[in-house]
């Protein structure tokens, strides 16, 4: 996938889930196990003061997906999920300062797409996943000494094997 907010970047994750259809129901709910690694970086500066921040971040989380069969093969999808992200950051200026932190954080993930079944053990799909947490940015710090609120947005294409 790409993460889109706060800076661009690659991301790389995988789903586990158990579940099934409701009897007397079109929905499909799932309970699910994520895991996904980030990278970002992004620069700026004032004057002759140059920056760069790197963030990555190893998620882990677990929660619920529901599937909605929409027409044939092709079904709606909607998730949330809870759990802990390891976030590591670093900032370095052109004037030679490096600032790091490294800490782990609560998320609230949710996600929505579109998923098609190609043949019955296999599907293809899409989603927008909105993870939420605190920020480890250096200039978001606000007057309490705590962190300002950040989301991730991540773009993702899917391939899923179903047994």
């Amino acid at each position: 996938g790409t993460l889109l907010l706060p800076a661009g970047g690659p991301v790389l994750g995988a789903a586990i889930g158990a579940g099934g259809m409701l009897p007397g129901n079109p929905l499909r709910v799932y309970l699910i196990g994520l895991i996904a690694g980030s990278r970002v970086s992004e620069g700026g500066g004032e004057g002759t003061l140059t920056w760069r921040t790197q963030r990555e971040f190893f998620d882990a989380a677990a929660g619920l997906r529901v599937y909605l069969p929409i027409y044939g093969p092709v079904r709606l999808l909607g998730e949330a999920a809870l759990g802990e992200s390891h976030a590591r950051a670093q900032r370095s200026s052109s004037d030679g300062s490096v600032s790091a932190r490294d800490a782990w954080l609560g998320i609230l993930a949710f996600a929505g797409g579109v998923q098609v079944r190609v043949v019955p053990w296999f599907s293809v799909g899409a989603n927008a996943r909105f993870i939420f947490h605190r920020d480890l940015d250096f200039e978001a710090q606000n007057s309490s000494g705590g962190s300002a609120a950040l989301r991730r947005t991540v773009l993702s294409a899917t391939a899923t094997g179903h047994f």
